[in-house]
């Protein structure tokens, strides 16, 4: 991948669906990180309810990391998704979807206009969302 990454520091990174490991370990964060000490503004979107709060305890120890390390991008997490637009809550390998939070790639992309917009990389495993977003 270190090939193909884009040489402009303030890059966009979206990272949709975080997914979940045992508690303690944040692996599960590793692209984001990764993508964040590049120097990417990263926005990371997961909409399993069950790992709302895990995922942003997560993300705030891990902005606080970057800042502390003077690292030159930034993480933030959205409890949101990706999809064909808002629908009715359904159950994925994780658990839950609230679907009243999930969002067209328009949509997000919309949301994030003070960062740049469209993402310079983009990351989807989302168990299937990635379909309904592209039909």
């Amino acid at each position: 991948c270190e090939a193909w990454w884009p040489v402009d520091t303030r890059c966009v990174a979206y990272v949709i669906g975080v997914g979940d490991l045992p508690k303690g370990r944040q692996d599960a964060w590793g692209f984001p990180i990764h993508a964040a000490k590049r120097g990417c503004i990263v926005h990371a979107y997961d909409p399993t309810i069950a790992l709302r709060q895990r995922q942003q305890a997560a993300a705030q120890q891990i902005a606080l990391k970057l800042r502390k390390g003077r690292q030159h991008g930034n993480l933030t997490f959205h409890f949101a998704g990706l999809g064909a637009g808002r629908s009715r809550n359904t159950i994925n390998s994780f658990g839950a979807i609230d679907g009243t939070v999930l969002y067209t790639m328009a949509e997000l992309v919309a949301a994030n206009k003070a960062d740049g917009g469209w993402p310079t990389i983009l990351s989807i495993d989302c168990e299937g969302c990635e379909w309904a977003a592209l039909e």
